[in-house]
C-alpha cells in the first residue's frame, strides 16, 4: 500500500463499506484508554458501476454518471400513467399483475382468468364460477372447494339455479 505503488483489491465481503478505503490514513496509538473519534467513511457506491467513490464526488470517475443529489433525486421518480382507482384493469397492468400490491391498492384480492383481471359483478358472476369449477374438475377437488371460491369474493355461496346453470354447461363442455 505504499504511495507509488499499484494494487487491484478486489473486496467481496464489502469491508471498505463497513470500514472505509484501504488507503485513508489512520492514527494508531499504543496507550491504553486512547479512542480514537469516529469518523465517517465518506464512501459510495456508483449504481452503474458499482465503483466505490467519496462522498463529496459529483462524477463517477469509471463510468461517468452524474452521482450529484439532483440527479439522484430524478432517479427516483419513475415515470407512470395516472390512472383513477376506478380503473381496476389500468391499475392491474400498472402494477404488473401482482396480486398484493393489488390487493394493498383496493383491500381485495383481484379475480384472475387466464391472466385477464375480471370485474366481479353480477355479469361475470356465472363465469367466475364456471371457472372455478373448471379447475375443481380438473385437479379432482371437490365442488365445494370451487364454491368456497365463489364466496371468498361475492362474500355468499353461489345459488342452487347458479350451480345447476353452470353444471349444465361444463357437462356440455365435456361432454358427460
Amino acid at each position: 500500500m505504499r504511495p507509488e505503488g499499484y494494487a487491484l483489491i478486489l473486496d467481496h465481503a464489502g469491508n471498505a463499506l463497513r470500514h472505509g478505503s484501504p488507503t485513508r490514513p489512520i492514527e494508531y496509538s499504543l496507550t491504553e484508554g486512547a479512542k480514537r473519534p469516529s469518523e465517517a467513511l465518506g464512501l459510495k457506491t456508483c449504481p452503474d458501476c458499482l465503483l466505490l467513490v467519496k462522498s463529496g464526488c459529483r462524477v463517477c470517475p469509471d463510468c461517468g454518471k452524474d452521482l450529484s443529489p439532483v440527479a439522484r433525486a430524478l432517479a427516483a421518480v419513475q415515470a407512470g400513467q395516472l390512472v383513477p382507482f376506478s380503473d381496476r384493469q389500468a391499475v392491474w397492468k400498472q402494477v404488473k399483475r401482482d396480486r398484493a400490491k393489488y390487493k394493498a391498492i383496493f383491500g381485495e384480492a383481484p379475480v384472475v382468468i387466464d391472466t385477464i383481471l375480471i370485474d366481479p359483478n353480477e355479469e361475470n358472476k356465472r363465469k367466475i364460477y364456471a371457472h372455478y369449477v373448471k379447475i375443481a374438475w380438473d385437479k379432482g377437488y371437490k365442488m365445494g372447494w370451487a364454491r368456497v371460491q365463489y364466496k371468498r369474493i361475492y362474500g355468499h355461496f353461489p345459488g342452487s339455479a347458479l350451480d345447476s346453470e353452470v353444471t349444465k354447461l361444463l357437462n356440455k363442455e365435456f361432454k358427460i
